[in-house]
């Protein structure tokens, strides 16, 4: 059971659906909820906020009694206090983890990205001084192992370092670095993630989220090592908070081979195409949005996946052709590589010109 609870900790399958262990727990209560829903929850927030203080319970209970809180007891209720702001809102919780603690009352203020680790310190410290668990020695070794292993972006590889890094928080909760290594995981599985439209991104965010409190209480610092930067980074980028995003990457030391690579890739994802789509579609600033793609291409068009890129980005017929014709090739090589709705856009129309569809590079034949 452990093991089981462990590999859902991480979330982290090869398939294009989700763990039973990566979904919340249905919060035990005795009322039936008289809203719109047949959930305890009545809202995405609810929804999150119980999800993230939910694994934050139960990895804090675990630590402590390397064991889980039993079903019949544990349960998290999130309430939204009555005139609470729109922009931060306060939720009342009423937790149970066991017998001993049960009906406790906390508080928290959804003060800033309802995703952000920061939200979640104070409550985190709360639950711990209520199990007696304390924070330990910062475990920051910079070790990039683990990151130099998920460049390759392959489902194998991921599901391998998932039972690795399983068993060794399994052995050892109270390890930061552990911690920011699982938000890491996780952030590259949400990275290369291709079931589109049928994917439910919440529940492993809320998970990355509740590893990287728990890497913040334990360090009893505001920081975190080479590993948790980049997952905070990556959780970022995945929530669409791009300028935050890009600042914490610029802030990135990239003289280690495998950091500079996320790094590069992380800032593609950020600054080129939702960006030229806010100038072209948003802002209607075309002129601007096109001179923005000529000097992404410039700094980005030796990258892997830039023509897909450049196929969301074109905006004449000349850089349509060169983003099909290289588009095509790059999935021809590498399909594993190539997420799904970009290899479907490279045979979607374009208002400019009409399809094209290389047929001695089609990877369809």
């Amino acid at each position: 059971m452990l093991r089981q609870f462990f590999l859902g900790l991480l979330c982290v399958l090869t398939a294009i659906t989700l763990a039973t262990g990566c979904k919340p727990k249905a919060p035990i209560q005795t009322a039936t909820s008289s809203g719109c829903f047949q959930m305890p929850f009545q809202s995405e927030s609810q929804f999150i906020v119980e999800a993230i203080v939910s694994d934050l319970a139960e990895q804090i209970y675990y630590a402590t009694t390397h064991r889980l809180p039993e079903k019949k007891y544990f349960s998290v209720i999130a309430t939204e206090k009555p005139g609470s702001p729109p922009d931060a809102p306060v939720y009342d919780l009423q937790i149970n983890l066991d017998e001993k603690h049960a009906g406790l009352k906390l508080d928290v203020n959804v003060n800033g990205p309802i995703w952000s680790p920061g939200v979640y310190h104070d409550l985190a410290a709360a639950l711990a001084r209520t199990v007696g668990l304390n924070a330990g020695a910062t475990n920051k070794t910079g070790d990039t192992t683990l990151l130099s292993k998920l460049l390759d972006g392959t489902p194998e590889t991921i599901e391998r370092e998932n039972q690795t890094l399983s068993e060794a928080l399994e052995k050892d909760l109270t390890n930061q670095e552990l911690h920011e290594q699982a938000a890491l995981l996780l952030g590259a599985f949400l990275l290369r993630e291709h079931s589109g439209k049928f994917f439910e991104i919440r529940s492993p965010l809320s998970r990355i989220t509740a590893h990287l409190t728990m890497a913040r209480f334990l360090s009893g610092a505001d920081s975190y090592g080479v590993n948790g930067r980049l997952a905070e980074a990556t959780l970022l980028t995945l929530v669409n908070d791009e300028a935050p995003a890009l600042e914490q990457l610029k802030s990135m030391d990239t003289n280690n081979t495998a950091v500079a690579s996320m790094v590069r890739t992380l800032q593609t994802r950020n600054a080129v195409q939702q960006n030229f789509y806010f100038m072209n579609a948003q802002w209607g600033v075309p002129d601007d949005a096109k001179e923005f793609a000529a000097k992404c291409e410039r700094e980005f068009g030796g990258r892997r996946l830039y023509p897909f890129v450049r196929r969301f980005n074109c905006t004449d017929v000349e850089a349509y052709h060169k983003s099909v014709d290289d588009g095509f090739k790059v999935t021809v090589d590498t399909p594993h590589l190539v997420p799904a709705e970009c290899w479907n856009n490279l045979c979607y129309r374009v208002s400019f010109a009409p399809v094209v569809f290389p047929e001695s590079q089609s990877p369809y034949q």
